[in-house]
């Protein structure tokens, strides 16, 4: 059996599951998305997903905009969690 490598043969793209809490609800929504992908592509996947499964609470709007990205300080744990904002900025904090 030979196994052999090309130097120009690119890698596959990996995917991510993520886990994605919105503010106020009990429970993470699970995302699969693409290495490359930017932040505003995960806040327009879990706000969908959030919506599609009748999540609750009931969000006020499902524009993206009003969504940012926030990585809280303190857990034992990498979490991701979309919260309402009140600007039309797009904050990642870390």
């Amino acid at each position: 059996m030979t196994i052999s490598f090309s130097l120009d043969a690119k890698p596959k793209l990996a995917k991510l599951l993520l886990n994605v809490t919105i503010q106020w609800s009990l429970k993470a929504v699970k995302i699969v998305m693409a290495e490359e992908n930017i932040v505003n592509d995960l806040i327009i996947a879990s706000v969908r997903q959030y919506s599609k499964e009748g999540r609750q609470p009931i969000l006020k709007s499902t524009d993206t905009s009003l969504f940012d990205l926030h990585c809280p300080q303190f857990s034992f744990e990498t979490k991701l969690n979309v919260v309402e904002s009140d600007t039309h900025k797009r904050q990642i904090k870390l």
